[in-house]
């Protein structure tokens, strides 16, 4: 049997998921990479805690190219009530980014050429105005 996850990873998973929306994923995150034996962090296994590190790490990285392609967007005035316009921009992405799907849909990997693509639409819209 593997050992069980250090109180590094466990104190590196608390703080990953410190914030309010994931402490209550806390238990299914758990769950699902503890392929449905325990909820309990405590009980994950060192690789097992490992893989969901990365997976939640990964998430974070993500969630920034998110926001850097949503502050693209607000650069173009693609905004309502001071936020980014979320109809217009999924509208935009299901009918011409390059894999036609939501922004929420990207993975890390595909994220890059997406943020390269929002970024030059940015500068050729910029640039005629």
């Amino acid at each position: 049997m593997s050992k069980k996850a250090t109180s590094s990873q466990l104190k590196y998973f608390y703080f990953l998921t410190r914030k309010e929306e994931l402490k209550t994923e806390r238990e299914t995150l758990v769950f699902t990479y503890s392929e449905g034996v325990t909820s309990d962090p405590k009980l994950l296994t060192v690789p097992q805690m490992g893989e969901l590190i990365a997976h939640l790490v990964d998430e974070g990285k993500s969630n920034q190219q998110r926001k850097k392609i949503y502050s693209l967007f607000r650069q173009m005035g693609w905004e309502k009530s001071d936020r980014p316009d979320y109809e217009r921009i999924n509208s935009w992405m299901l009918k011409y980014s390059y894999l036609k799907k939501q922004l929420i849909k990207y993975s890390l990997e595909e994220l890059p050429r997406l943020v390269s693509q929002v970024e030059k639409m940015t500068d050729s819209e910029l640039a005629t105005s």
